[in-house]
């Protein structure tokens, strides 16, 4: 099916794609700041750690409206100086702020429209503006304009020669943290051959650089090489991390620090992970095998604070309690499938009270959980190493267990979930998160295109794909909406997204069939914030929350085209005397 019969079946996401704020042409603005937008930020000006303010700016930047979508317009100096502000007081780099942001650096420097001509004052105001640095320092760039213009930008640094002292003295900061970036986005922008030929020579300079320790050619090398690959892959990796911390400008050694040290510590780390058992089914070797390639997701702080598992599971249950056998009993709780750690960690900060075991496939997300964890020092959870479908021989029992984004991508799930409920006692919960039929469209369709084309995983291969999806005017309509999603900004996103070896796709049925055979309730169904303005807005409306499998199959239409999971949890009922009575172990 080509794109013609894509537009048709998510023509509704296409209008919303089109009219939401980020999509605004910023070229011809029709309105202007309210006073009381100005207000906001002024307010954040004068005390950036306001968290009233900031939450009532973040509620206001959610709800989309037309004297929000201004600030998507219009380059405003208060605007971006409160972003700024905030974004250095508190790290609060948010999915609300953080597109703002980028749009208001686009604005102020005129990337907008195409093409934007690189020029030497250009990227000089670039490196002195503080948002544009942090922005591209602390997260993955989502600004499709902004990575149109510093993919230019970074070829126009590599064709710099290291005698023009000057100009790159002026640049640095920009070259620095555009290195980050790349890092940040595993290097996912396109690359020319010019630019690979190119590169490999600073990656020959470099080790030569080395060799003579010549400390004037050393940085500029470094820098420029860093813009395009990965530093502690280079084979002089060992001997730049093994030099004295003040062979180094000050500004620099931040990076090192992320793009070389922390690498070579998830390396020393995969050797320290547990093993359950050696991973024999053929599917998980090979999903195995992607991630030790792709850990995902490369993620780099958290963004919101995390919740206790209590109050999780009281928003839909208030009152409940897990059954436990002694009053003083720690909560035992598994995360299946955790990659690279992020959701653990959520689990385990916000619930000092529970012992949390996470278990993957891959050692590189573990390593990079396992280093996340020094980072936030949460003691109550540890890593395992191992096939979901083995869990039975650790001979295990859990209050709770939390799997998402994982049982798709196991061939058997079926036995994929009866293996987890297996685990769960009596009296448990499982939060579970899903492809949705309906939510991949789109991704079905592109799938199929990789598909037919024969096309592998390699990182070039997956590079030169997106930079053809993101140009092909056939399918302009519909990458905004991958771009909404933001799961195309990385390599490993974009890899996870469209190159997956193994995927299913539920619905809503299918799921409903799956818990009733394993004797599962549903609790309740979480819908992002988009999404439930659609299904509560559609004909007819659904109340929220859906707590009912008849209610969840009427909203399922609105998943179309969302790109978004079904996330849902289920209760496994506690044993009664007569059940127990009435199937005794071993029965």
């Amino acid at each position: 099916m080509g794109p013609a019969a894509v537009r048709s079946e998510i023509k509704e996401l296409i209008i919303m794609s089109d009219t939401h704020p980020d999509s605004c042409d910023p070229a011809h603005p029709t309105a202007v700041l309210t006073p009381e937008i100005l207000d906001i930020f002024e307010a954040l000006l004068r005390q950036p750690g306001d968290e009233a303010v900031l939450k009532t700016l973040q509620k206001g930047l959610r709800k989309s409206g037309p004297d929000w979508a201004v600030c998507y317009q219009q380059f405003h100096p208060k605007c971006h100086a409160a972003l700024t502000a905030v974004l250095q007081h508190s790290g609060h780099f948010s999915s609300e702020l953080c597109p703002l942001g980028a749009a208001q650096v686009c604005l102020r420097h005129g990337l907008y429209g195409e093409p934007v001509p690189v020029t030497a004052e250009r990227l000089t105001a670039l490196a002195s503006d503080s948002l544009c640095l942090l922005l591209l320092t602390e997260i993955i760039n989502k600004n499709r304009p902004l990575e149109r213009f510093l993919t230019r930008a970074r070829s126009f640094l590599l064709g710099c020669h290291p005698e023009e002292r000057t100009l790159l003295s002026s640049l640095r900061p920009l070259l620095i943290a555009l290195a980050q970036q790349g890092f940040n986005n595993e290097f996912v922008w396109p690359v020319t051959e010019v630019e690979e030929q190119a590169v490999s020579g600073l990656g020959e300079g470099l080790s030569r650089a080395l060799q003579a320790e010549d400390a004037a050619l050393i940085e500029p090398l470094l820098l420029r090489y860093a813009l395009y690959r990965p530093l502690a892959s280079h084979p002089a990796a060992a001997v730049i991390a093994a030099r004295a911390q003040s062979d180094f400008a000050c500004d620099l050694q931040p990076l090192l620090g992320r793009i070389l040290h922390e690498p070579l510590r998830e390396l020393e780390l995969r050797e320290t992970v547990p093993a359950l058992e050696e991973v024999v089914n053929p599917v998980s070797r090979a999903v195995r095998a992607q991630y030790e390639e792709s850990p995902y997701p490369r993620w780099l702080k958290f963004t919101r604070t995390p919740k206790s598992l209590a109050d999780r599971i009281t928003e839909w249950r208030p009152g409940f309690v897990w059954p436990r056998e002694q009053p003083d009993q720690r909560l035992q709780v598994l995360v299946a499938g955790c990659g690279t750690g992020q959701h653990s960690l959520q689990v385990a900060l916000g619930s000092p009270d529970a012992d949390v075991l996470a278990l993957d496939l891959s050692r590189a997300s573990l390593a990079y959980a396992l280093r996340m964890t020094e980072r936030y020092h949460a003691r109550n959870l540890t890593f395992l190493q191992g096939d979901l479908l083995a869990l039975p021989r650790l001979g295990r029992k859990f209050h709770h267990i939390e799997c998402a984004g994982v049982l798709h991508h196991i061939k058997d799930h079926a036995a994929a979930w009866a293996v987890l409920v297996d685990c769960l006692l009596p009296g448990g919960t499982m939060s579970i998160g899903v492809y949705s039929k309906a939510a991949r469209l789109l991704v079905s369709h592109l799938r199929s295109r990789i598909q037919r084309e024969g096309l592998s995983a390699t990182p070039a291969e997956v590079r030169h794909f997106r930079t053809r999806l993101f140009e092909e005017p056939a399918w302009a309509a519909l990458v905004p909406l991958l771009e909404r999603a933001g799961d195309i900004f990385s390599l490993s996103m974009t890899r996870d997204l469209l190159f997956h070896v193994q995927e299913h796709q539920y619905t809503v049925a299918e799921i409903e069939r799956i818990s009733g055979a394993l004797g599962l309730e549903l609790i309740g169904v979480r819908f992002p914030r988009a999404l439930r303005e659609r299904v509560q807005s559609g004909k007819p409306p659904i109340h929220l929350p859906v707590h009912t499998f008849a209610q969840w199959r009427a909203c399922e239409q609105a998943y179309v085209g969302s790109l978004t999971m079904f996330h849902f949890w289920l209760h496994k009922p506690a044993l009664t005397s007569s059940s127990t009575t009435d199937n005794p172990p071993g029965a």
